[in-house]
């Protein structure tokens, strides 16, 4: 129990590790925390006496109410509240998390100073009527239930901030958000939403709204009234075109309008001046709206699995992209403007049918990850060495014979990634790159020998083969 909840900690800290190929040193420390100060929050969350877990904990804290902010029964198999809870009227956060529950007490509403009520993973079919009577609500999560309306008297709320209810079957909303000024986060994710709602724009506070993996076909123009919105997800849904209306959010930063059968970018959209990331991968667009240029905030683009019939030439106006992504298209060749990206530090271009590298990345000095794995490159280009600032350079799954010398120039270089290829023998150099980490060169025709000379060559590298 001890190791989850710190890992727990670990994950909401942004410490746990993801489950992606690319490596990183053991590390336990990561900037200014270490594992000792996540233990010692732990013990603190655990001894601190304005905090209560479990049944016993709650038991507890009903007999001596006084001071009790913050009360936990993630996980008690419970399938009604008790009604003593009125006596904890200073209690401020409720988790009830992955419980039986069907509905909440009356009672409930006696809790006036209470902000953040977790639901989720319940068995409620709709809002429990005594909610919508907690005027303090601040945070109010209701995911992974069976929910499939959202009723007018949600608006009672007037201080709630954050509305969470993914993973419900919300077909409809029948919310006037204009009277709940404090709201800046919708979530609706992974439910049963068919169309976008005209009542959702009169949340003209909101900064964040997900409605992802919806089926949604159409947005109502009525959004360009959602001035404040920075954050909009609809990945996975039914829009087919984007219209000039999305151009009037003056404020939105972040658009991720990736899985829907996009074949239309109207002239209006490109009016996003304060847009800085974009996916809109997996769509069925054929070419990119030709004032794209006119995005000239724009730092992160996602392009994946467009197929596009030529590389989009629009992309080198985008000259502030630090960040661009074209795996899996059809691309045989990118032109050698793309040096005018200046300011890349990341370029992806994995699962293409690249037959050499890209001509001119050695002149994009920022560059530090370069991803041109599942490619059909047979020659690694000697230019390349000269992008000096280069961290991580994935070459898997090509048919490259050897590496140059000279390839020790790359001293910041940590991870070298040669999975897939038909390299026999490194260079000898290789030993000279003193930031060298991690090497995988899996899959490739290199003899016992040679493997246990690069174990003894490159004793500070993790070799993988």
């Amino acid at each position: 129990m001890l190791i989850v909840a710190m890992f727990a900690i670990l994950a909401s800290e942004g410490i746990a590790q993801d489950n992606t190929t690319t490596l990183e040193p053991k590390q336990i420390k990561r900037g200014s925390r270490s594992l000792d100060s996540i233990k010692q929050r732990f013990k603190e969350k655990r001894e601190n006496p304005a905090s209560k877990r479990g049944i016993e904990g709650f038991e507890e804290a009903v007999k001596n109410p006084k001071g009790i902010t913050n009360i936990s029964l993630n996980s008690q198999k419970l399938t009604q509240l008790p009604i003593n809870i009125k006596n904890l009227k200073e209690l401020e956060r409720l988790d009830l998390t992955k419980n039986e529950l069907t509905d909440l007490p009356a009672e409930l509403a006696s809790l006036e100073n209470l902000k953040s009520l977790k639901l989720s993973s319940n068995k409620l079919i709709k809002i429990p009527d005594v909610i919508f009577k907690i005027k303090s609500l601040e945070v109010l999560d209701l995911s992974d239930n069976k929910i499939n309306i959202i009723p007018k008297e949600l608006a009672n709320l007037t201080n709630l901030k954050k509305l969470i209810l993914d993973k419900n079957e919300v077909k409809k909303i029948d919310v006037d958000f204009s009277k709940m000024g404090e709201l800046i986060e919708i979530s609706l994710k992974n439910n049963e939403i068919g169309e976008f709602f005209e009542s959702l724009t009169t949340a003209v506070s909101l900064k964040n709204l997900d409605l992802s993996n919806n089926k949604i076909k159409a947005i109502s123009p009525k959004i360009s009234q959602m001035k404040d919105l920075t954050n909009l997800e609809l990945q996975n849904n039914l829009i087919n075109v984007l219209k000039d209306d999305f151009g009037k959010l003056a404020n939105l930063k972040m658009f991720n309008i990736s899985k829907n059968p996009i074949d239309t970018i109207k002239d209006g959209f490109c009016n996003l001046q304060s847009l800085q990331k974009l996916d809109i991968s997996e769509t069925s667009l054929t070419q990119l709206p030709k004032n794209i240029s006119k995005l000239q905030g724009l730092q992160s683009l996602r392009l994946d699995n467009v197929k596009f019939k030529s590389f989009p030439s629009e992309l080198f106006e985008l000259v502030r992209l630090t960040e661009l992504y074209l795996d899996n298209n059809n691309f045989s060749e990118i032109p050698e403007s793309i040096a005018k990206l200046t300011q890349l530090k990341t370029l992806v271009i994995k699962d293409n049918n690249l037959s050499k590298f890209p001509a001119g990345l050695n002149k994009i000095e920022n560059l530090r990850t370069l991803d041109l794995s599942g490619n059909k490159i047979t020659t690694f280009d000697p230019n390349i060495v000269n992008a000096v600032n280069l961290i991580s350079l994935n070459l898997n799954k090509n048919s490259i014979t050897k590496l140059p010398e000279d390839i020790s120039k790359l001293q910041d270089l940590r991870m070298l990634y040669l999975d897939n290829n038909k390299i026999e023998k490194l260079p000898v150099s290789i030993k000279d790159m003193k930031g060298l980490k991690v090497i995988m060169i899996r899959d490739n025709p290199i003899s016992d020998a040679e493997k246990t000379n690069l174990k003894n060559t490159l004793k500070g590298v993790r070799m993988i083969f």
